[in-house]
């Protein structure tokens, strides 16, 4: 065995103990198909921007390989994952429960790491696998092959899904997303599941499994744990869509460190869905680290740094968008700080995402229609 491999089943018994992966079947297609043999050997970074290349520093490479983290890639442009990290797509196969005789649809092929995990547990013929980006499917393509697979692997769409496939039994995506495409549930059968990362902002996805009954709804709770959360589709922004000089038409001076509170998964995650259409990054303000908020149209904003032993909020637009945020984490504080398996998404025949805490008649948060 040599190096590559002996990693790769260290991973995989790291999974193990940790519970990411507890079916048998699922675990012997992890340790049937390594991980290295889906990563391409340059052009790749760790989730820390550190550039790898097998061919001139191959031991960091494996190290980056072997360790749990997405990778990123240069595939159409700025770094961003090519795949989830090992644990994340332990917990969403897990989550999807993919059985004998199953058929499944995989919305975004990236290295083709999980669609071989999906082929090895169920044959070739049951997996469909779509992917927008072709040096991405190109790849993909070519690393399946030389793992001796040879699933349905179409360029397309991933939110459009593949209806000439359909129906499926799981429709299975590993990158986040802010809403659900209809098209995976109306392409799912009565009595299937859709799985994914879901965001309602711009960050980490957390997974979620959505029964499918067959009348154009789907409904589901989110899951906590190793690996139910996983990167967004790029890092965290450091460049905020206004001006970092734009005049600010409030200011004032808050306490506390509102930047560990709005980087924090456990806050951000409800606070994503409790205030309509924002976004947050991080950014160095005069070589100070701070926070941007900004509205989805950019109208409203805040910059949020030091000053002294206190913080300085500015504001400017229409909404003053550091209070509803502040005010979002308060209700959030008062509610018991719910982890995410305490809530729940509904998505309605006409589209419609909700998000509810514990029981169904319990607290509920209606997104705004997507754009």
């Amino acid at each position: 065995m040599d190096t590559a491999d002996r990693r790769h089943t260290l991973l995989v018994d790291t999974l193990v103990r940790a519970g990411a992966l507890r079916d048998p079947r699922l675990t012997a297609a992890f340790r049937a198909v390594p991980r290295h043999l889906f990563v391409p050997a340059a052009g790749v970074l760790t989730a820390h921007g550190i550039e790898l290349d097998a061919a001139t520093a191959r031991d960091r490479w494996l190290t980056a390989v072997g360790t749990d983290e997405a990778l990123l890639g240069r595939f159409g442009g700025a770094p961003s994952p090519i795949g989830p990290a090992p644990s994340a797509a332990a917990r969403a196969l897990e989550a999807a429960a993919p059985h004998d005789g199953h058929r499944v649809l995989e919305a975004g092929t990236g290295t083709g790491w999980v669609t071989a995990l999906l082929a090895t547990r169920l044959g070739d013929g049951a997996v469909t696998t779509v992917e927008s980006d072709p040096a991405l499917l190109t790849a993909a393509r070519a690393a399946l092959a030389r793992a001796h697979r040879a699933p349905a692997a179409v360029l397309g769409d991933p939110a459009c899904g593949h209806p000439a496939a359909a129906p499926y039994d799981r429709v299975l995506a590993t990158r986040p997303a802010a809403r659900v495409p209809a098209a995976w549930i109306a392409q799912t059968a009565p009595g299937g599941a859709v799985v994914l990362p879901w965001a309602a902002a711009d960050g980490r996805g957390v997974l979620v499994r959505l029964d499918v009954p067959g009348d154009g709804t789907a409904a589901g709770r989110f899951l906590d744990g190793p690996g139910a959360v996983s990167p967004g589709g790029r890092a965290m922004a450091v460049e905020p869509p206004f001006p970092t000089d734009a005049w600010a038409d409030e200011t004032h001076r808050v306490t506390g460190d509102p930047v560990a509170a709005l980087t924090d998964g456990a806050s951000l995650f409800p606070l994503s869905f409790m205030v309509p259409s924002w976004r947050v990054g991080t950014h160095r303000f005069g070589g100070v680290r701070g926070l941007w908020l900004a509205s989805h149209d950019g109208a409203s904003w805040a910059r949020v740094r030091p000053y002294g032993d206190q913080w300085a909020v500015e504001q400017g637009g229409p909404r003053s968008l550091w209070d509803e945020v502040d005010a979002a984490r308060e209700e959030w504080e008062r509610l018991g700080r719910p982890r995410p398996d305490r809530f729940g998404l509904t998505v309605t025949a006409d589209g419609r995402h909700r998000v509810r805490l514990d029981a169904p008649d319990g607290a509920a948060w209606e997104l705004p229609a997507a754009t």
